[in-house]
């Protein structure tokens, strides 16, 4: 070999040995102009999960007045600060288990499994974050579902949101200030009245709207009456046993007995609210109880009275 093929030779070795040193050199930085060989992997995308404590605002897709659903489209909804004008607050948020049975692909929708187990844990957390069972105030609890587009990223999380209630229709009520311990002593939604609707014969109520006990009214929210577990029994049925599970509900509220609390030949009336087959696939088997009497209203509370108001 020529002494100049072996100079080329030589620094072709030279060229090949500074690549092989850069190669397994340290990781590269940016602007260097070396590839290197570690390389960041992306972080996998994913919905975020909703916080608890967050307020929601009137969705701008939804119809108004809003009235409660249970398929509310709160969780795409602009979240707002709590002490600003809202449509409802996230008590809780929760996860669903693998060994509830369901399409894997399909957003939760009423009667399924998965929201009726989203709707158990809610109504268990309310209790906590409130005070007190929600379904004896003018307050309910919805669980929130995913979005299409949120489910179809991998979310798996369900919202339970609380909302307050105007009337009978479920029309929401814009509020402001964090409903927790609301139920707790003797806050202004710790006890509720209502002004009533009656039909043509004055023997069923036809709507209610809620308005402070401090104000003359025609019957008082007393409790509430659940009925028991197993098959929707159908509207009838479930009405006539919610007529007489609110009286004893009412009479421990007042006080007295049922005797004396619908005593004969006076005008005084318990009724519940309707329990119907949609809740009932959900988990809701519970009806609100409400005492009065007709062409009669009371200014005050008759909790713990203990005698006969009408």
């Amino acid at each position: 070999m020529s002494r100049l093929r072996a100079g080329i030779v030589a620094a072709v070795a030279g060229v090949a040995a500074v690549i092989a040193v850069a190669g397994c050199s340290s990781t590269s930085t940016v602007g260097e102009g070396h590839l290197g060989q570690e390389w960041a992997v992306l972080p996998t995308p994913s919905v975020p999960v909703p916080a608890v404590g967050a307020c929601t605002a009137q969705p701008p897709e939804a119809a108004s007045p809003l009235r409660v659903t249970w398929t509310m489209p709160l969780a795409g909804a602009p979240e707002v600060e709590c002490d600003e004008d809202h449509v409802s607050e996230t008590l809780f948020v929760g996860t669903f288990p693998a060994d509830v049975d369901t399409d894997p692909n399909t957003v939760p929708t009423p009667g399924t499994a998965r929201f009726r187990h989203a709707y158990d844990v809610c109504v268990h957390e309310a209790d906590d974050f409130l005070g007190r069972d929600f379904h004896t105030s003018r307050l309910m609890v919805v669980p929130v579902m995913p979005t299409e587009r949120q489910w179809a990223g991998r979310a798996r999380w369900f919202r339970c949101d609380v909302v307050e209630v105007a009337d009978s229709q479920r029309t929401v009520v814009a509020r402001r200030g964090s409903l927790r311990d609301a139920l707790t002593g003797s806050g202004e939604l710790a006890t509720t009245c209502a002004d009533v609707t009656l039909n043509a014969t004055r023997n069923s109520v036809v709507s209610f709207r809620y308005k402070s006990c401090d104000q003359p009214h025609d019957v008082e929210l007393t409790g509430a009456y659940m009925l028991p577990d197993g098959d929707y029994p159908g509207r009838d049925r479930a009405g006539e046993r919610v007529a007489v599970g609110c009286q004893p509900v009412s009479a421990r509220y007042v006080g007295v007995g049922v005797d004396l609390l619908l005593r004969a030949g006076t005008q005084a009336y318990t009724f519940g609210t309707e329990v119907t087959a949609e809740a009932w696939s959900v988990g809701d088997r519970t009806a609100a109880c409400f005492y009065g009497a007709k062409d009669v209203q009371r200014t005050g509370t008759v909790r713990d009275l203990r005698r006969a108001p009408y």
